[in-house]
């Protein structure tokens, strides 16, 4: 019987599912042409393969309207028995079939079962038999199509540094998303540098792209700050004459995060100072670098081709008296005399230089003092960067000098306050005007905030007009002597019957005749110490007894 009768149709408006779409476009970086291909491809594998192998599916979008439609060109009309008994059995049939009298209702050609016609299919009708497999298969080919794209052009930038930042932490390691395309790539936690950025979200640094893993379920993209290579591309990035071939980098050898040794050697004959052209004015040069690394030190060396000199300037910047080579049938090492002052130098932090050392020459060395070598009786040969005995002795002096001038800055750094006091007599007194001060501070504060006033009754002057000015115990003094010889001279004035007439004259004499010791004043911190005697509260105190 004929099929392919076509009627007009509804459309179906489904905004949430562009909403979806444009997310997943943006965030995949994936033309929206692509995306309703892939969608359309989902369901029409899924249909044909489950339900209608002669299902036309076709998805019809326009994103201006935001109006999406999936239609069957190609559905089957059956009798209205056969079409219950078939939805019954398998409701995505609805997908692909039709019964006669709604296909009569949509168009007046159809006549019998057995025909066919397009009609929309509703989204919201959709069983889960149908709609979790085409999910699944819309999904599956996204993320096909973004590894292939992300295999493709990160392949190429293999051994390139690009920015990233941490998103996630897992016992294993890393998981990053590269800035660029906002993909994920992973840094296995023995790729990675000790560094104090490691465990801080969101944080944007440069990162190495060690590998690119094909086979990888999840991230493709390898990372590593650890790599040599890391080292190779920032100083190529940061020293023109790296990039233009007038230095060459001919080794290095890293502890990531600690310290790394960089051995060059110049091409150029107009370049003298090779070295001090990648170092920089002032090491400005390298210490960018060291800091895009968190602070990794980086030594720079000369490179020679004369083993010896090589392995000199390698131990930089411990000095060296004699390098010797003991040889057997098995294997060969180096041992390097270097003087008694420069062993832990030469060995390193956690015998890091003597190990990067290593590493750039490509031999074994072995650090060994000089006094220790002359008591193994070691042929010394003065082959390194000190040239004789006379020198040796030297070096060995500055570093004594340097270590006694060290210990008593040390010894009078951490002198308590007890033995400055032993040490200095002048220390207490010091003491007692901050003391003073801190109080006179203290009490200037109180004062401010209360809005204290009183009136003084010798000067009638206010408290705080008091607080502006220093006590001067000869003041003071004066006025008390003055006020007692008043209330003496004074007929009205009663005087402590306790005292004779007699008496009364002598105090009076010895008190014109006392002389204040103003050297005890003042070490007392009298003459700094402010504190009117009229303001102090007596009658109060009296009460409170």
């Amino acid at each position: 019987m004929a099929r392919k009768k076509e009627i007009s149709n509804q459309n179906i408006e489904k905004k949430y599912f562009f909403s979806y779409l444009n997310d997943v476009a943006n965030s995949r970086k994936i033309n929206k042409e692509d995306i309703v291909n892939i969608l359309e491809e989902s369901f029409k594998n899924t249909i044909t393969k489950n339900l209608d192998p002669e299902a036309e599916i076709e998805l019809i979008m326009d994103y201006d309207k935001e109006i999406i439609r999936l239609v069957n060109k190609n559905a089957l009309v059956l009798s209205d028995e056969e079409y219950e008994k078939t939805i019954n059995e398998n409701e995505g049939m609805k997908t692909c079939a039709i019964s006669l009298t709604e296909a009569k209702q949509l168009s007046s050609s159809i006549t019998e079962d057995g025909d066919s016609i397009l009609i929309d299919i509703e989204f919201e009708k959709l069983p889960k038999s149908i709609f979790l497999p085409v999910k699944q298969q819309f999904v599956q080919k996204i993320t096909e199509m973004v590894r292939e794209r992300t295999l493709s052009k990160y392949s190429k930038l293999k051994g390139t540094i690009v920015k990233a930042k941490l998103i996630s932490i897992t016992k294993s390691g890393y998981i990053y998303e590269i800035e660029e395309d906002q993909v994920h790539a992973f840094m296995p936690k023995q790729l990675s540098a000790n560094s104090k950025r490691r465990n801080e979200l969101g944080v944007l640094e440069e990162v190495y792209i060690e590998d690119i893993a094909e086979e990888a379920k999840d991230t493709q993209i390898i990372l590593s700050t650890i790599s040599n290579n890391i080292l190779n591309e920032f100083l190529k990035r940061e020293i023109p004459e790296i990039e233009s071939g007038e230095i060459e980098i001919v080794r290095i050898a890293r502890h990531a995060g600690e310290r790394s040794k960089v051995a060059i050697k110049s091409n150029s004959e107009t370049l003298i100072n090779g070295l001090g052209a990648l170092i920089g004015k002032s090491g400005n040069r390298i210490e960018f670098i060291s800091k895009e690394l968190d602070g990794e030190k980086i030594d720079v060396i000369e490179f020679s081709e004369d083993p010896v000199k090589f392995i000199v300037n390698a131990l930089s910047p411990a000095k060296t008296v004699s390098v010797l080579t003991f040889r057997s049938k098995k294997s060969s090492k180096i041992v390097v005399v270097v003087p008694d002052s420069h062993h832990s130098l030469a060995i390193g932090k956690k015998g890091i230089n003597v190990s990067l050392a290593s590493e750039l020459t490509r031999s074994r060395i072995d650090i060994y003092p000089y006094s220790k070598a002359i008591n193994d009786e070691m042929n010394i040969v003065w082959n390194g960067n000190i040239a004789d005995q006379q020198e040796l002795e030297l070096i060995e002096l500055e570093a004594k000098n340097k270590l006694n001038s060290s210990e008593i800055n040390s010894s009078n750094t951490h002198k308590t306050r007890k033995e400055k006091r032993k040490i200095n007599p002048n220390y207490l007194l010091d003491e007692f005007d901050r003391d003073i001060q801190k109080y006179n501070e203290d009490f200037g504060l109180i004062e401010e905030n209360y809005s204290i006033e009183k009136t003084n009754k010798i000067n009638n002057v206010t408290n705080k007009d008091r607080m502006l000015n220093t006590l001067d115990a000869n003041s003071i003094f004066e006025e008390t002597l003055s006020d007692f010889e008043n209330k003496i001279s004074d007929p009205k004035t009663e005087i402590d019957n306790s005292y004779t007439k007699e008496e009364l004259t002598q105090i009076q004499e010895e008190i014109k005749n006392y002389k204040i010791d103003n050297d005890l004043a003042a070490f007392a911190g009298l003459k700094d110490f402010d504190f009117d005697v009229n303001d102090a509260d007596w009658d109060d105190e009296e009460n409170e007894k």
